[in-house]
């Protein structure tokens, strides 16, 4: 099979898993009895079944769609995919409610994302590798599930994916391909997200600044197009601040003060949130100082959702099986995301370490902003964090194409730090829901996890120190 036919197959995939599970869980989450109402209604999501109603109300309505940008319309804050629903609904489907139609608006949209995830891959890596990455972006479980419902990530990671091509391409000599998709994806952001805007900057910036080849002038064509995308953000962020403030009840000094207070009151309420949440958080939070109650909320969001606790809470199997394929995809691909500083020596050709290690700065501050935006919530958080999945896949590649040639060791000591966490955490959750194993108490289980995984990273300079003494 050819390239061109491989990609191609795997972009259907892509759009087949997001559409069969999007008008699968349709037709069968409405037969679970104990559902809650967006559950009966069909959808995936809350906001998702609160966007779609919207949508079908406005376009039903003699109202005009610019409406969806009206402050009232809480389904979302930005009003951009509300508005294309609504126009879907009102000119696409003949007036009719066909729910069907907008699961294969965001299933089509998810699976382009796959082909631009393919395209910048090979800007990097070979054809056999950007093959990879591109089946990677097409069956992540987290990437999939957003496809396969009425949700602004599927947009953003396939506009990311866009961006991140034109950033690549933008030190071609005919930059016309550049330019137009920086711009067009640039649009998309701000319509569907704004803030997503500012992130896709940061990393153009920070990509261009550092080529050491190039980067004085790169710097200097890229003033205007940062200047324009700045001064997009700030209009849109103006538009938005009574939105933002009818929404949240707060009363911030000015858009930037909104904000502010958005993510301040947003953090305090999801570590609210956590801490009611989970057993483990409760006694962690009552043990820790406060102030190591975020950092703590922080680690253990990256962690959502918890491989452990889904495999052993109580659940209907529909949902137990979807968040075990959400938290396997992570498990699997945090490891090499940990991993990745070390492969630093083995950056493609025409790039270099420190754009390399910029990428995985912005991701690690943005998984981390994502943790503690939404730690309290096993949703919430992977999908913030999944925004950014084109640039974690490929780092993720980058990892895992030179696991060999770069400390092998540590990344093996990597995975069974990971492998150990997960045996510890599943005896605790087995015994607090099953009653199998003993009862060790949180307290000693993470304590035992503590001590295991110290022996596993350290153990071997003790033993090696213990050898040569040895043999003196």
């Amino acid at each position: 099979m050819s390239k061109n036919k491989t990609v191609v197959f795997l972009v259907l995939i892509g759009f087949v898993l997001r559409l069969g599970l999007g008008l699968f869980s349709f037709s069968y989450l409405p037969t679970i009895p104990t559902g809650s109402e967006p559950q009966k209604a069909g959808y995936l999501f809350f906001d998702a079944f609160h966007r779609d109603s919207q949508a079908w109300e406005l376009a039903a309505s003699d109202a005009p769609l610019t409406d969806a940008f009206n402050e009232k319309q809480s389904s979302d804050q930005y009003g951009g995919l509300l508005w294309l629903l609504a126009f879907l609904y009102r000119y696409l489907t003949m007036g009719q409610h066909v729910v069907g139609a907008t699961i294969l608006l965001s299933s089509s949209i998810g699976a382009v994302g796959v082909y631009f995830v393919y395209l910048t891959a090979l800007r990097f890596f070979s054809n056999r590798t950007a093959l990879l990455t591109a089946t990677f972006a097409a069956i992540y479980p987290e990437s999939v599930l957003l496809g396969a419902s009425q949700m602004r990530e599927p947009f953003l990671i396939t506009f990311v994916a866009m961006f991140l091509y034109g950033m690549t391409k933008i030190q071609d000599e005919d930059k016309k391909i550049a330019i137009a998709l920086l711009g067009f994806s640039t649009i998309g952001l701000l319509v569907i997200s704004p803030g997503i805007v500012l992130l896709a900057l940061l990393i153009l910036a920070g990509w261009l600044f550092f080529d050491s080849k190039n980067s004085a002038i790169s710097i200097k064509k890229l003033i205007p197009f940062l200047l324009s995308g700045i001064l997009l953000f700030a209009v849109a962020l103006l538009l938005l601040t009574a939105s933002w403030e009818t929404l949240v009840a707060i009363k911030g000094g000015g858009p930037l003060g909104t904000l502010g207070n958005w993510a301040r009151q947003t953090a305090v309420y999801n570590a609210y949130l956590l801490k009611q949440s989970s057993g483990i958080v409760q006694v962690m939070m009552e043990a820790l100082p406060s102030g190591l109650a975020m950092p703590f909320i922080t680690i253990y969001g990256l962690l959502q959702p918890v491989l452990p606790a889904v495999l052993f809470e109580p659940g209907e199997l529909f949902w137990k099986t979807l968040g075990f394929f959400r938290s396997i995809g992570w498990y699997l691909a945090l490891p090499f995301l940990m991993y990745f500083p070390f492969a630093l020596n083995h950056v493609p050709e025409k790039t270099n370490k420190k754009q390399w290690g910029w990428l995985f700065f912005v991701t690690i501050l943005w998984c981390s902003i994502s943790a503690l935006r939404g730690g309290g919530d096993q949703w919430d958080n992977p999908r913030y964090r999944v925004i950014l999945l084109p640039v974690i896949l490929f780092l993720v590649t980058l990892a895992i194409t030179n696991a060999r040639a770069a400390h092998p060791s540590v990344l093996k000591k990597i995975l069974a730090v990971e492998v150990i966490n997960l045996m510890v955490f599943c005896h605790w959750y087995s015994w607090r829901y099953a009653g199998f194993g003993y009862n060790l108490g949180i307290r000693n289980t993470i304590l035992l996890s503590i001590i295991l995984s110290a022996v596993v990273l350290f153990g071997d300079l003790f033993f090696s120190k213990r050898k040569s003494s040895t043999r003196l």
